[in-house]
């Protein structure tokens, strides 16, 4: 009975600091690999066996360097907002000096996507970045604003077919488009933007005229 009980001590004694760290090393990945909602927690207590306070010391000092780039990313975020959004409120402010009406809209309207951009690509990097709310959406004038901002730019793009309003994420959506239609334009020269909507699903094909991958490099 005497050697069953040291034997409970001494492992209890053995299993607590591994138990401690196993828990904090939990903590830490659930923050920071699973919804990035903060940084790491406070530092272990070095105590226990050699090998479990040798543990202890290097997990801490893990966990202050992950706090030091958390502090650091902080600190980048909030200089690169100030610096976007600086000149952004400069053309807002030119914005309202232009005389057409259209125009002024149009730069409304592009000031508005480059803000929201800024705002959820530093949402990203702060860790706190949301999936964006699904909403009824007119595709068909979505899809038309991006062929007309192509043709102001002077490109050749055309749009075809009609789309009923449908749930989707919006700028999601829009960026989406506009990068396929910049790449069709940049590598293709011209970009055609076919909508077909059917009673199952809508399809958005966006066709380029360029060259194409060469058969040889297709596999």
């Amino acid at each position: 009975g005497a050697l069953t009980l040291a034997a409970w001590i001494a492992a209890n004694w053995l299993s607590s600091p591994m138990k401690r760290l196993a828990a904090a090393a939990h903590d830490i990945g659930r923050n920071i690999g699973g919804n990035g909602a903060g940084a790491p927690g406070p530092q272990l207590v070095e105590e226990g066996p050699l090998e479990c306070r040798e543990a202890a010391r290097v997990f801490n000092r893990m966990q202050a360097q992950i706090r030091q780039q958390f502090d650091e990313r902080d600190r980048f975020v909030a200089a690169v907002s100030h610096d976007l959004r600086t000149p952004l409120t400069r053309l807002r402010i030119r914005a309202e000096s232009l005389v057409d009406v259209r125009q002024q809209a149009q730069f409304r309207q592009d000031i508005r996507e480059m803000d929201q951009m800024i705002s959820a690509t530093l949402d990203y990097l702060r860790g706190s970045a949301t999936a964006e709310a699904t909403v009824r959406l007119d595709v068909q004038a979505l899809v038309e604003s991006i062929v007309e901002d192509q043709q102001t730019c002077g490109h050749e793009v055309r749009c075809t077919g009609r789309a009923a309003p449908l749930a989707a994420q919006a700028s999601a959506l829009r960026r989406c488009l506009c990068n396929l239609v910049d790449n069709a334009v940049r590598y293709g020269g011209s970009a055609d933007v076919r909508l077909i909507d059917t009673a199952t699903d809508l399809r958005i094909e966006v066709r380029d005229h360029g060259p194409g991958i060469p058969a040889d490099d297709l596999e």
